[in-house]
C-alpha cells in the first residue's frame, strides 16, 4: 500500500469514527423498568460531568404530554395527573411551572434535533426520581429516596506548588447540602496515624446545594497549610448532608504530595 493510499485510508477511518461516535461512551437509561439508549436521542455528558438528557422521550415515558412550539422555541409539558404546566425555552437556564420561574444549573441545549436538559430537571419539573451512576441513568415515578455521593481528587499526585482540586458528585436522586469547609489530614508513617493539618483559610459562610447529577469542585493549595509542608500521604475529609432522608455522609479521599 502506497503512502498516499495509507493516508487516504486513515482519513476515511477517522471520519467514520467521528460520524459513528465510535469510542464514545453511550448514555443509557432505565425508565420505569424500560431500557433506552439515551445517546440515540442526543443525550450527553458535559465537560463538567453533568449529564444532559432528552426531555421529550423521558417526559412521554413518564406519562406527560410534550409539545414543541417552533415559533416560540419553547417546550410545553403537561405531566399526567399532577396539575402542572411546564414551560421550557431553548437555551434558557430556567423553566416555569404554573407561572413560577425556577433556575436550572445549565441552559437547555439542542442535540440531535432534540431538547436536552440537566438531569435534575427531571426531579424538579417532572417530580420523578432520577439518578445516575457512570453511564447509566435510572428514572422512576415516585420511588425511594436514594442519596448517593462520591468525592475524588482530579489527580492522585500533586506537587507542593500546585492546587489540589477535588470534586463532590451527586450520584443519587435527592438534593445534597454542604458547607464549603473541609479538613485535611497528614499520615504519619512512624505513628501509623492521621493528624489534622491546620489551614490558613477564610471560609465563605454559605451552603452549597447540589442537585442530582451535579458536581462541585473545590481547591486547596499546600501554601494554605499553617505548618511546613511535608511530602507524603494526605487526605481530604468533607461532610455532606441529605435533608430529605436526614442522612449525613463523611467523604474521604487520599492524595500524594511530592
Amino acid at each position: 500500500m502506497s503512502r498516499v493510499t495509507k493516508m487516504v485510508f486513515c482519513i476515511l477511518m477517522m471520519a467514520a469514527l467521528v460520524t459513528t461516535g465510535f469510542g464514545k461512551a453511550e448514555l443509557t437509561a432505565d425508565i420505569e423498568g424500560e431500557d433506552i439508549n439515551l445517546s440515540d436521542h442526543g443525550a450527553f455528558i458535559k465537560d463538567d460531568g453533568v449529564p444532559f438528557v432528552p426531555v421529550r422521550i423521558i417526559g412521554e415515558k413518564l406519562g406527560a404530554y410534550v409539545h414543541w412550539e417552533q415559533d416560540e422555541q419553547k417546550v410545553y409539558i403537561y405531566p399526567e395527573d399532577k396539575g402542572r404546566f411546564i414551560e421550557l425555552e431553548l437555551e434558557a437556564a430556567e423553566f416555569i411551572i404554573n407561572g413560577e420561574t425556577q433556575a436550572m444549573s445549565s441552559s437547555s441545549q439542542l442535540r440531535n434535533n432534540r431538547i436536552q436538559v440537566p438531569l435534575h430537571f427531571i426531579n424538579d419539573a417532572l417530580e420523578a426520581r432520577a439518578s445516575w451512576d457512570g453511564n447509566k441513568v435510572s428514572i422512576a415515578q415516585g420511588g425511594e429516596q436514594n442519596p448517593k455521593v462520591e468525592m475524588d481528587t482530579l489527580d492522585e499526585e500533586f506537587e507542593a506548588s500546585e492546587d489540589i482540586a477535588f470534586k463532590i458528585k451527586n450520584r443519587g436522586n435527592t438534593e445534597l447540602t454542604f458547607a464549603r469547609i473541609f479538613k485535611v489530614e497528614y499520615f504519619h508513617e512512624e505513628q501509623n496515624s492521621w493528624e489534622e493539618v491546620e489551614l490558613e483559610l477564610a471560609w465563605i459562610q454559605d451552603m452549597v446545594m447540589l442537585k442530582p447529577g451535579e458536581n462541585h469542585i473545590q481547591k486547596i493549595n499546600p501554601e494554605d497549610f499553617a505548618q511546613e509542608t511535608k511530602t507524603g500521604s494526605y487526605r481530604i475529609l468533607k461532610e455532606v448532608r441529605c435533608f430529605e432522608t436526614d442522612q449525613e455522609f463523611l467523604l474521604t479521599e487520599e492524595f500524594q504530595l511530592n
